[in-house]
């Protein structure tokens, strides 16, 4: 069955959220997942972040048709809670969106990306930001927001930016056979005052590794969502920030 932005989160196929949910926790997948008794929790960092992502990837005109401005949210207005902006958030939001559209980066390194591509086969399924394909190379880039730009390398740890940009690179080299190089980036700003911005590269080192992770942890999947030991007991040691810079045309690019 295709897939489209309408019955993308209805489709039973795996996202990279999904098996996230299942290495933290099988029980939690089953329950979540397959059972589907557990409900997504929205907080208002989540719902900026996907407001600046729609105005950003698919245009003020599909933005302005998505949200709502309201002086308070409420389950019975016209539009879901997820949906709904203050003028605060609103305002945020914009000047986010105008800061990051601003960068000639955005147009020299991600310029006539396919936006909000979705990509996906008979048992996986993902949503890109940014997909860029030129020849025998291809880019991928994600947007995300941060309260704290400085702090960038433990936030890209903290949610496991790697595994999901290791996911999406993944799917892309299944789509597209004919690219051989692929470089990954995140396109952070800053919630704060002044909306900082970054573009960052990720390691393909790491997203190697996490490639290799999510082939056995989708093979684990397949014989039975509860098939981890319980007596699984991961080694967790220190992250070693080794950030060198990449320069990418004028732009100084930092790759964690």
């Amino acid at each position: 069955m295709e897939i489209t932005n309408e019955n993308y989160f209805d489709d039973p196929r795996i996202s990279q959220s999904m098996l996230k949910d299942y290495i933290a926790c099988p029980y939690y997948f089953e329950k979540k997942h397959i059972e589907k008794v557990v409900e997504d929790s929205v907080s208002d960092s989540m719902i900026i972040g996907s407001a600046l992502d729609c105005l950003v990837t698919e245009g003020e005109d599909v933005f302005n048709s998505k949200y709502e401005c309201v002086e308070r949210r409420s389950k019975t207005a016209s539009v879901s809670w997820e949906y709904q902006l203050n003028n605060t958030q609103i305002s945020k939001v914009m000047l986010m969106g105008d800061r990051i559209k601003s960068q000639p980066i955005m147009r020299d390194l991600f310029g006539g990306s396919e936006t909000q591509k979705i990509l996906y086969t008979k048992k996986r399924k993902g949503k890109l930001d940014f997909l860029k394909v030129s020849g025998a190379h291809g880019i991928i880039a994600d947007l995300k927001t941060t309260s704290n730009l400085e702090k960038i390398r433990h936030v890209v740890s903290d949610y496991h930016y790697h595994f999901q940009m290791a996911y999406y690179r993944a799917l892309a080299k299944m789509k597209n056979r004919n690219v051989k190089t692929w470089d990954c980036y995140l396109i952070v700003i800053d919630t704060g005052k002044y909306a900082r911005f970054g573009v960052y590269k990720l390691d393909p080192v790491s997203l190697d590794w996490e490639e290799s992770y999510i082939k056995k942890i989708i093979a684990r999947l397949s014989r039975g969502s509860k098939n981890i030991p319980s007596d699984s007991i991961c080694t967790v040691c220190l992250p070693e920030w080794n950030c060198p810079n990449t320069i990418v045309g004028m732009h100084n690019i930092e790759t964690i």
